[in-house]
């Protein structure tokens, strides 16, 4: 059966394989088209990747091979200024290559005009093809073949290329994992999906109960029911295309949301705003200031001015006068409640309960000498199932005292790092402790070794 699909202008050329951008005649979408001599990848019917471009079609012939994918001119290499945010073209990017090695397809030429991108939603294109790895300026000093190792290697130093060095601490420590030396330290690709999602996680929550996100909004009728709702509307990208040709993979019809794995599409969440405990301390339900001669008083003044809002009587300066009465009186209540923990009781060492579900245990994390500049702490072990893998980075920190977050009880062990000057392994037993020192030896102590 002929190859149905129309080859329209050249997109790209490397050696080996040519790009062109082309269409289907019967639906009329757009389609990429790589050609090439030798075999396409492995596996690429078990491929399926919201960040992939779909796989439509191979087509064989005795002098050159096809392969077809779905494609959008809505997406445009990443570049500055970005359409899309730093962390969505991470994490989105890092779940095409978790997806990838899941299914078995090793990509081979990962390079940063590879990362596409409309404004919400990341492709990472170019799977599939049989590139020649040592054609990719990108690839890791010891690719003599294209492997899942470099694929990350590739990854990490294409992100570090598109974004100029603008990223935070814990990203770039992250991505310095994915370009050790040796491939056999380098994080795959499962764990480098679930660390970026770790942090994504983490600033998610930051950011909603970060006190410059909080909007005080209310009238007459509304203020003593404080509160804020959220929603999050899924982006979307669309293909669907048919074909008859006895070599067809598949026919996707792809809805992509880019919101996050467990988002639901179209979904209005309402919450009533809850500021977090501070780390160490919890709140527990049906806690009050009972007793508390502050609150008594709040409560009094709040009730006369309640009583006088409802009256038709007094003049309209009055009444502003009293509305911002009211908001500092219920400014200074939220105040009471959120610092009583730290007066007068002692600060229980109890797991924080984050808006997900997940535990987190808050560790004191000492650090000396004083006079040295941000450390790397590593993470030699930790228990199973722990969103920091062993032989990994938990980042840099400062001399002093340090507070970091672990999610699995269990033993861990740490050790700081600066140049070669390595602290000794230190084991911390979680939840019974909640504390640990780590102490970079002088330089002299390292002389000779």
């Amino acid at each position: 059966m002929s190859f149905r699909y129309q080859i329209q202008t050249l997109y790209a050329e490397k050696k080996g394989v040519k790009t062109f951008e082309g269409i289907d005649p019967i639906t009329g979408l757009p389609v990429l088209i790589y050609e090439f001599q030798g075999n396409p990848r492995t596996n690429l019917e078990k491929l399926e990747s919201e960040n992939i471009p779909g796989v439509l079609e191979t087509d064989a012939s005795d002098t050159l091979n096809r392969l077809v994918v779905a494609y959008s001119k809505r997406y445009k290499a990443v570049s500055k200024p970005f359409r899309i945010a730093k962390s969505m073209l991470l994490i989105e990017s890092a779940r095409a290559l978790r997806d990838a090695a899941r299914a078995g397809v090793v990509h081979g030429d990962i390079r940063p005009e590879r990362f596409l991108s409309t404004q919400d939603h990341v492709l990472l294109e170019g799977f599939g093809a049989p590139w020649l790895a040592m054609e990719n300026p990108y690839r890791a000093p010891e690719t003599k073949g294209a492997n899942f190792k470099d694929d990350i290697y590739a990854w990490a130093k294409s992100i570090f290329d598109i974004v100029s060095g603008e990223l935070n601490d814990a990203h770039s420590t992250l991505l310095m994992q994915c370009l050790v030396a040796n491939p056999n330290e380098r994080l795959d690709a499962e764990s480098l999906y679930d660390s970026l999602n770790h942090l994504g996680t983490h600033d998610a929550i930051a950011n909603k109960t970060s006190v410059h996100n909080f909007e005080l909004s209310f009238d007459e009728n509304s203020m003593t029911r404080p509160g804020f709702q959220e929603s999050t509307a899924p982006a979307s990208l669309s293909s669907s295309v048919g074909s008859s040709s006895a070599s067809r993979i598949s026919s996707p019809v792809a809805t992509a949301q880019v919101i996050g794995e467990t988002a639901k599409p179209n979904k209005e969440v309402t919450k009533t705003f809850i500021k977090n405990p501070p780390p160490g301390a919890t709140y527990k339900s049906g806690d009050s200031f009972s007793g508390d001669p502050h609150r008594v008083k709040l409560e009094q003044d709040l009730a006369e001015l309640r009583s006088e809002l409802a009256s038709d009587n007094g003049n309209r300066r009055r009444r502003i006068l009293m509305i911002v009465g009211l908001i500092v009186a219920v400014l200074l209540f939220a105040g009471l409640a959120f610092f009583k923990p730290f007066f007068g009781q002692p600060q229980p060492q109890t797991p924080l309960i984050n808006q997900n579900n997940v535990t987190q245990y808050i560790v004191q994390l000492d650090i000396e000498p004083g006079d040295l500049p941000p450390i790397d702490i590593v993470v030699i072990s930790s228990p199973s199932g722990s969103a920091r893998p062993d032989n990994s980075i938990l980042g840099k920190y400062k001399p002093g005292i340090n507070q970091i977050a672990l999610n699995k009880e269990g033993l861990w062990q740490f050790q700081g790092r600066f140049d070669n000057r390595l602290s000794d392994v230190v084991s911390l037993q979680l939840p019974e402790q909640r504390r640990i020192l780590i102490t970079i030896p002088p330089e002299a102590d390292v002389t000779g070794q």
